[in-house]
């Protein structure tokens, strides 16, 4: 959002647009080791098919949203394609594991 909002509001230095795109990546490698395993745990049996799921989805979704960051010459795109990213994953968050929330609220 940083990005964003220092594109919006001005150009931004290169020193904000090289940091903040390390600083998304760099988390990147501590987050979706530990994402895919509980993932894959549920699918035991499956887990070669779960793996080529993440692996395609995540590499499908990439190739379809890289072209909207270059539309313009400004880093507003690639800033705003972030945080919907960020914000959608949220929400998927937060709609997958409510019903694990209210069972655990639910039992004594």
């Amino acid at each position: 959002m940083l990005a964003l909002a220092a594109g919006v509001f001005g150009h931004p230095s290169l020193t904000v647009v090289c940091a903040v795109p390390f600083v998304l990546i760099s988390s990147l490698g501590l987050l979706i080791g530990n994402a895919n395993a509980p993932a894959m745990n549920r699918t035991s049996h499956g887990a070669g098919a779960a793996a080529a799921l993440l692996g395609s989805s995540s590499f499908l979704i990439g190739a379809l949203v890289s072209p909207l960051a270059g539309l313009t010459d400004s880093a507003v795109p690639m800033a705003l394609i972030q945080t919907l990213a960020a914000a959608l994953a949220l929400i998927c968050f937060a709609t997958l594991t409510r019903s694990r929330f209210a069972a655990a609220d639910q039992q004594p």
